[in-house]
């Protein structure tokens, strides 16, 4: 018999930067070239290098000709394509990432280590490992995707799996291009290329990019400012340096607020809370050094470094109160609607990070030690108007700390070939950390300063190979997951150390790489993953405001396969598919602040979907000159928290989060050797779904958007 939850969940799958720009990018239309192909890769970092079926686990490869057709608008909608990866959007811009792999907790990506070639880029690595930055996708040339034991070369995170956006390195002859997006919503995107290498062994190459727009939401204006270059040069015979620079700003008026029941039903595009902002600011340097020696060994030195400013200004509110105090209430109509106060508050985070790490392989060995430091910068500031955006004295700062993380990280790795068609890649990781909260105010204590002590880790794994015959590989492996607790929950706001153990799993995957003819190739892996602890509110009496508890397990099967053949008029047809199956269950029951327990055992993980579907099918006729693609995307419905509550809450944050299905649409045609002009449609059907409950309330899914434009290279 049927569990309400297996009963709700059938039910749910059932039914479904400007003028600078400008002027560079005129300067680039008039100036002459020869457009080439990409140099070796020099300083670039793969995490999963030049023979995919090599790999001991799963890995995937977003390709940069996947990228060129597909035309994908965020990173979000590039990842919808990959197996076990579960995507919940939240502003409809893809400025900030929730990914889930294989079920873990995709809030902000924390689960997830997330690199920019080879380097971190989230908030803070170890203390708050936030996707509130996300690379455009307008920039990056290829994402490298792994989910198996071989992910514990990188850390800190390990239990979900690791992803890596490469970007591209200076061209082998000069190239430039402009490509200029117009689209709905007052969509305008202008992005700028220019790449050259000089005398054989020094190259550049820079991307400008501006884009901005009204937002999906009305209103919801935003703006993105991004400038990259690299700079990279053959130093001698022996080493290879690879310069790094990277800015970026956005400016949007996106919120943490979606929108109540009965505003949905009423009208799903509107933005209530039209004073909220968002400013994020990062400038990252990194620079790789290569050795490699005469006896076949090489060094790799990766010095990484960036600082982050994250103000997000959200005004007060309270939901379905009655009007005594004359708030706003513009939006207001029925019970669970907003009520705006006349006040708001800033949650003003500053990050820096800064970290070392020499890399050595020799032969079948591969080794790396790391050095990392990370600091946090966390106020509360209250503004007393609703467009404030600082305090009006003193007294508005509510709290300040200073969060710190001292860290250091080891890795071994042998590459052991047993026999002829048998590989085991034994590795292990280890991680040393102490974090450190200094309470410079908050309202129960000033200047307090607390330390964790160190904290060891191991992280042992172990993946494999076996060649079973020319066209069918077997693969597979365990490892252990591991997460440290985030700054906020190590130390708590009173300067107690909560003595809390790291997030832990054990994982396991085995699966089957096949080529089945010469244009069809398939996938196949099953995977478990064992979760010990959560990090969850526990009972306040024992003096711990949190506690390590909560188990759950995420078991699942991923199918892909791909199809490349050509045609008999020279033209080539491309097909893929790609099945997610995902049962991620409580197996614990949870414990709130009062200690008074929940029946989660056997519900489901919020927002992990059980099954996605993805398809496509391109078509290019001979010599590019047109370019068709369609694709279609299905998720099946999702529950919004850990009580699984099936009936939406008025306010919109609980309940269901339905069943959709998405297509989207993108061709180009090429002009001639310097013009191509492209169209795509998104949501091509109009489908009206909800994206998330989440953060606080219903976040609509964007509705038909189509985006034009046209690429000038020389």
């Amino acid at each position: 018999m049927l569990s309400n939850s297996e009963n709700q969940e059938k039910k749910m799958t059932s039914s479904h930067l400007k003028k600078l720009l400008i002027s560079v990018a005129c300067i680039s239309i008039f100036t002459g070239g020869i457009q080439a192909a990409t140099t070796k890769t020099v300083g670039q970092i793969s995490v999963i290098g030049n023979q995919l079926n090599s790999v001991p686990g799963s890995a995937d490869l977003i390709t940069k000709e996947q990228l060129e057709i597909s035309q994908p608008q965020t990173i979000n909608e590039a990842l919808k394509q990959v197996t076990g990866i579960s995507i919940r959007d939240e502003d409809g811009l893809g400025l900030r990432q929730n990914i889930s792999i294989r079920g873990v907790n995709g809030d902000r990506s924390r689960k997830v280590l997330l690199l920019e070639d080879g380097v971190p880029v989230s908030l803070a690595p170890y203390g708050e490992n936030a996707a509130y930055y996300s690379p455009e996708v307008e920039r990056i040339s290829e994402i490298e995707i792994r989910k198996g034991s071989g992910s514990i070369e990188y850390g800190p995170q390990t239990i979900g799996g690791l992803i890596n956006y490469k970007t591209p390195n200076p061209p082998k002859e000069r190239q430039l291009s402009t490509k200029l997006t117009l689209g709905s919503d007052s969509y305008k995107s202008l992005h700028y290329n220019y790449g050259n290498t000089f005398d054989n062994n020094t190259g550049a190459v820079i991307s400008i990019l501006h884009k901005q727009g009204e937002g999906p939401r009305s209103p919801m204006p935003f703006m993105v400012n991004d400038v990259t270059a690299k700079y990279t040069s053959q130093l001698n015979n022996q080493s290879d340096l690879t310069l790094k620079f990277h800015y970026y700003n956005e400016d949007a008026k996106v919120s943490y607020l979606g929108l109540s029941q009965a505003q949905y039903d009423r009208n799903h595009t509107i933005n209530p809370a039209t004073n909220d902002s968002l400013y994020v600011e990062r400038l990252g340097l990194s620079a790789i050094h290569d050795y490699y020696t005469k006896d076949g060994a090489s060094i790799q030195t990766v010095l990484y470094g960036h600082q982050i400013k994250r103000d997000w200004w959200r005004r007060d509110y309270t939901k379905g109160a009655d009007n005594a105090l004359g708030y706003d209430t513009t939006f207001l109509d029925l019970n669970g609607d907003q009520v705006f106060k006349d006040s708001n508050g800033g949650r003003n985070r500053h990050y820096k990070v800064v970290g070392v790490e020499p890399r050595l392989e020799y032969k079948d060995y591969k080794a790396s030690i790391k050095l990392h430091y990370e600091e946090e910068r966390n106020q509360r500031v209250n503004g007393d108007t609703a467009t404030a955006r600082t305090a009006k004295d003193d007294n508005g700062l509510k709290t300040d700390e200073i969060r710190s993380t001292l860290a250091t990280g080891f890795h071994t790795q042998y590459n052991h070939k047993a026999t002829d068609k048998l590989t085991i890649n034994p590795g292990v990781r280890m991680e040393l950390f102490n974090q450190k909260r200094n309470i410079l105010k908050n309202s129960s204590t000033t200047n307090t300063s607390k330390g964790t002590g160190l904290q060891t880790e191991l992280i042992p794994g172990v993946g494999f190979t076996y060649t079973a015959t020319q066209k069918h590989t077997v693969y597979g492996g365990a490892h252990k997951g591991f997460a440290p607790p985030r700054f906020s929950d190590a130390i708590d706001g009173t300067g107690v150390d909560q003595k809390l153990s790291p997030e832990r799993s054990t994982n396991f995957e085995v699966g089957l790489r096949s080529t089945l003819t010469k244009t069809i190739h398939t996938t196949a892996t099953v995977f478990h993953y064992d979760y010990q602890n959560q990090i969850i509110n526990a009972s306040t009496s024992s003096g711990l405001s949190k506690a390590n508890s909560g188990k759950s397990a995420s078991t699942g099967l991923e199918l892909g396969l791909n199809s490349s053949r050509k045609l008999k008029n020279k033209s080539s047809l491309n097909s893929s598919v790609s099945v997610t199956y995902t049962d991620a269950t409580f197996k614990s029951n949870l414990t709130d602040g009062n200690n008074n327990e929940t029946a989660t055992d056997g519900n489901r993980i919020p927002y992990v979907s059980k099954g996605n579907l993805h398809a496509s099918l391109g078509w290019t006729c001979p010599e590019d000159k047109l370019k068709m693609y369609v694709d279609g995307y299905y998720q099946t419905g999702m529950f919004a928290d850990a009580n699984n509550t099936s009936v939406s809450s008025a306010d919109g944050r609980y309940g269901i989060v339905p069943a959709y299905t998405v297509f989207n649409l993108s061709t180009s045609l090429k002009l001639n050797n310097h013009f191509t002009t492209f169209v795509s449609v998104k949501n091509m059907l109009n489908e009206i779904y909800i994206a998330s409950r989440s953060p606080e309330g219903i976040m609509p899914g964007n509705e038909r958007k189509v985006y034009a434009g046209l690429t000038a290279n020389f």
